[in-house]
């Protein structure tokens, strides 16, 4: 059997480029300061617990697959390192799992990935509040046609470069769904379950229960021991 980490990405403002104002101040709107106070606390420490579980796995033994990641070979590490540079916590542990021997993929279709900002983009502009809450690259509640190609392509690529004496490191948007597309063979570890993440984020923008807001929160929030979980 192959094997397979899958860590599902909360994407922080670093992450979004032109998208990060826009989709912050409406943020900020929709949650309330408390709760967009919280949540900044919550996506800092999540990235400190995988940052802390990412470093010590054995990197000369990881395939990493990255959410975004156009390409591999030299373009791909100055990718990485240029949004490493820029602040994103994500491409930082990618960088240095690297620089410890760790292994790159390309892990998107270039045409796919430019039609989805683009989309993000036009809902960032527009006057519906939910969809500029919503407009994140990866980020829709819904699955739509655009994400389901995307998440087609991520699940081929994996099955077609993934070998079985290497480990693969999936870093991918929690609204994907390519755990029922990926090939038989390959055995599937989820290191925080993507499900909750979701609960998470649909509490924080459209619920009203605070207390549910802080148990997800606590979930996310939760260290991360010993070999990942199926």
């Amino acid at each position: 059997m192959r094997s397979l980490l899958y860590l599902p990405v909360i994407h922080v403002g670093s992450d979004m480029g032109s998208l990060a104002k826009p989709l912050g101040s409406r943020r900020l709107d929709v949650m309330g300061r408390e709760r967009w106070e919280l949540h900044q606390q919550v996506i800092t420490r999540y990235w400190q617990q995988v940052e802390t579980w990412c470093l010590s796995l054995e990197a000369p033994l990881l395939a990493i697959y990255q959410d975004g990641l156009l390409a591999d070979g030299d373009l791909g590490r100055k990718i990485i390192q240029e949004n490493a540079a820029k602040g994103s916590v994500n491409f930082g542990i990618v960088n240095r799992l690297m620089e410890k021997g760790a292994k790159i993929r390309k892990t998107e279709d270039v045409l796919l990935l430019k039609e989805e900002y683009s989309r993000a983009l036009r809902q960032a502009q527009t006057p519906s509040p939910w969809d500029r809450m919503t407009a994140c690259v990866g980020c829709r509640f819904d699955k739509d046609d655009l994400m389901e190609r995307r998440d087609h392509y991520i699940a081929q690529t994996i099955n077609r470069t993934l070998s079985i004496d290497e480990i693969g490191l999936l870093f991918i948007g929690a609204f994907h769904d390519i755990i029922p597309i990926l090939a038989d063979d390959i055995s599937v570890h989820e290191i925080k379950n993507r499900h909750q993440i979701m609960a998470y984020y649909h509490e924080l923008l459209t619920g009203r229960d605070d207390r549910q807001v802080r148990i997800l929160a606590e979930y996310l929030n939760a260290p991360i021991f010993g070999e990942p979980k199926s």
